[in-house]
């Protein structure tokens, strides 16, 4: 495949329709099958270095002379057939294989992710999986992973209440899709410089810990390198 490092995980339609808690159906298989097409089109570029510098960066409209990467979540997505119990292969790429062995990536809770139905509970949900020990997130890391800085020039009294309403309906949307238990807000601060945190109760049970050896992960450097990872085993 060209590859130096990729993770495989096999399983069937069936198998990824009961994980995401659709209806074993035909129709869905097809769903499933224009998801993955548009999960191919998302290219995801990370820079190095410090994220408050970063992020100054693009407040300012330029782009970093910092190292970086630009990859792909998916590589390859292959299928025996249509049916619901033919075989789905489906290969993270090299980015994600890499941010898997690092632990940098503890989870892939696709499932969670297709169910959110808020654009900021999608921005949000990633960052939240990738930490399963934390319990709280103030709301300006939130602002951020949205490109926001809810105290700058740009934003206002009027904004950050806007900003706020999103943030509990993102929060809901991830409790009706399970990734959260529950969640509540802390008021921080006096005055006009109030802000707020979100302490959440994580919805999911931990993750299988496998040896990267019992998965087809080829070229990867490492002897006793593990990761946390969601895998569909039919």
């Amino acid at each position: 495949m060209g590859l130096r490092n990729y993770l495989k995980v096999e399983t069937t339609w069936r198998e990824l329709l009961k994980c995401m808690g659709l209806t074993q159906h035909v129709n869905n298989v097809a769903a499933l099958h224009y998801t993955f097409e548009d999960i191919k089109k998302v290219v995801v570029t990370i820079y190095e270095g410090d994220e408050q510098r970063l992020l100054e960066k693009f407040r300012q409209g330029k782009l970093p002379k910092d190292g970086g990467k630009m990859g792909n979540m998916l590589h390859d997505v292959e299928w025996t057939g249509l049916g619901l119990d033919d075989r789905v292969c489906v290969y993270y790429g090299e980015w994600s294989a890499a941010m898997v062995v690092s632990a940098k990536l503890v989870s892939l809770n696709a499932d969670v992710q297709f169910a959110l139905g808020s654009d900021y509970a999608k921005s949000f949900w990633p960052y939240i999986d990738s930490f399963q020990k934390h319990t709280w997130v103030d709301e300006e890391r939130l602002a951020e992973l949205v490109g926001r800085d809810l105290w700058g020039p740009h934003e206002s009294a009027e904004t950050r209440r806007d900003f706020r309403s999103k943030c509990r309906k993102a929060l809901d949307d991830m409790v009706k899709a399970g990734g959260l238990r529950s969640w509540r807000a802390e008021v921080k601060g006096d005055g006009r410089r109030k802000s707020r945190r979100y302490h959440y109760e994580h919805g999911l049970d931990a993750q299988l810990e496998l040896p990267m050896a019992s998965q087809e992960v080829l070229g990867i450097e490492g002897k006793d390198e593990r990761a946390v990872v969601e895998v569909v085993d039919a």
